[in-house]
C-alpha cells in the first residue's frame, strides 16, 4: 500500500541536524484513505522521539496535489528550490517544505 522513510540530515543552510522525509509513496489505488497521513504522522512522531525540532521534505514544483497534502499536515515552503532533473527540453524543480515539531502532530 505504501511506505515512508525518515533520516537525519545536515544541510549547510540548517544550523542543526533536522529530520528529512526523503520519500513517501502510496499506491494511487489507496489514495484518500488516510494512509499517507498515517505514514507521515508516524514519521513525525519518530522524529520527535529522536530529538529533531523540525522535519523537511522536497516536493516537485508542479505537483500541486502533493503540496496541498503536505500543507494539510502543517508543512510550509521555506523558499529553497533545487533542480531535480535537467533535460534537453525542460528543467524540473523541487521545493523544500519544512515543519517545526513544536506544532501538534495529529
Amino acid at each position: 500500500m505504501g511506505f515512508c522513510t525518515l533520516h537525519p540530515i545536515r544541510n549547510d543552510d540548517c544550523e542543526h541536524v533536522v529530520g528529512e522525509i526523503p520519500i513517501i509513496v502510496v499506491r494511487p489505488s489507496h489514495w484518500r484513505r488516510r494512509i499517507g497521513r498515517t505514514l507521515c504522522d508516524r514519521a513525525l512522531a519518530e522524529a520527535g522521539r529522536d530529538g529533531f525540532s523540525e522535519v523537511v521534505l522536497w516536493v516537485l514544483e508542479p505537483n500541486e496535489r502533493a503540496q496541498q497534502f503536505y500543507r494539510s499536515l502543517g508543512f510550509r515552503p521555506d523558499g529553497q528550490k533545487r533542480v531535480f532533473h535537467e533535460g534537453p527540453n525542460a528543467v524540473l524543480h523541487e521545493l523544500r517544505y519544512r515543519k517545526g515539531l513544536s506544532q501538534t502532530v495529529r
